[in-house]
């Protein structure tokens, strides 16, 4: 079975027009199939010269349609222009149309459109690729700016390009000391200009901006419980903003998201909420930060012992954080060097 390739310019009318013909084909004829190689200026003149030196054709201008037996990337057997694509389609399938002038600049015009858009769509993928995409969510926090900078000089979390933060917090639509203090936050990071002169922290308007493309998400909302609350009323404020969160998850995240709870409030609660309803996203990747509930027993204990914090390791922790938890300070592990 023969696989067909298109190649040529974006803005030429004869390649929209081969275009044209071969997804035809390729609707009507289930063994038809085909692929399109586009490129433009001088990539496009090029790769023509490159074509006919290591195939020995001799084309000059595009397009230029070759067929390929039994598997894509096998021997090339050289149809032509459009006018021997046109004779080898009317032999082989008996297809004849005659497609008018001003039709074929309006199909090239399209075509044009398409493949710009395209393009600077798979340039956006590449930057993507080549930064790491941080949300701060409860962004309106004052240890945000701290966070960041501290994230800054992680010399593994950097990509090629560095790292871009997006802010967020859900008071951003209803308070304007929050839009300012997210801006001052973004405006601050921006002007130390880590990663050469581009803007790395930005303010995200919705959910939505917040989750699409990240890869961290920081959750550091505070979502402590309130005088007038009681327990129930608390963790069913916390569990709705959970099922808000995993909504916009499941929309609109990357598959590889990876989540950090560290927020005031019982953090390990809404981590175990996002575990039961994000169903995009691996459950390895939601994690609750609890260390810093067990480091105050650490210090205490090496006073008491004199064994230096640095041979020590943190206590488990055990239960919610926030809620009710047990930090089992008794198991405490010693670290020494033994000599026998």
């Amino acid at each position: 079975m023969p696989y067909f390739v298109i190649s040529g310019e974006p803005r030429c009318p004869n390649y929209a027009h081969a275009l044209v013909v071969a997804h035809y084909l390729s609707e009507k004829l289930p063994n038809f199939i085909y692929k399109k190689i586009e490129m433009d200026g001088l990539d496009w003149a090029e790769y023509v010269d490159k074509l006919n030196k290591q195939n020995k054709w001799y084309i000059a201008k595009g397009p230029v349609v070759w067929k390929e037996i039994n598997m894509w990337g096998g021997k090339r057997y050289l149809i032509g222009g459009l006018g021997e694509f046109w004779e080898y389609v009317y032999c082989y399938y008996g297809l004849e149309s005659i497609i008018p002038k001003s039709d074929l600049l309006k199909l090239a015009n399209d075509n044009l459109k398409f493949y710009e858009e395209h393009h600077q769509q798979a340039m956006h993928k590449q930057k993507e690729k080549n930064v790491r995409n941080i949300t701060i969510y409860g962004a309106c926090a004052f240890d945000n700016p701290f966070i960041m900078m501290n994230l800054i000089e992680i010399p593994d979390l950097s990509k090629t390009r560095g790292i871009d933060f997006k802010l967020f917090d859900r008071s951003w639509g209803h308070s304007e000391k929050c839009k300012q203090l997210l801006r001052d936050d973004a405006e601050f990071i921006n002007d130390q200009r880590v990663f050469g002169a581009r803007d790395i922290a930005h303010v995200a308007k919705d959910e939505r901006e917040a989750i699409e493309d990240c890869d961290v998400l920081i959750y550091i909302e505070n979502c402590s419980k309130q005088h007038e609350e009681d327990e129930d009323t608390w963790l069913n404020r916390c569990y709705r903003n959970m099922l808000q969160l995993s909504d916009t998850i499941n929309r609109y995240a990357k598959r590889t998201l990876l989540i950090i709870m560290n927020n005031p409030g019982p953090s390990c609660f809404m981590a175990s909420c996002l575990v039961d309803t994000c169903t995009k996203i691996k459950l390895s990747n939601i994690v609750a930060v609890t260390a810093h509930e067990g480091l105050p027993f650490v210090r205490l204990v090496s006073e008491k012992t004199g064994v230096p914090i640095c041979k020590m390791s943190a206590p488990a922790v055990w239960g919610f954080v926030g809620i009710h938890s047990f930090v089992d300070s008794r198991n405490i592990v010693f670290k020494a060097d033994m000599l026998r």
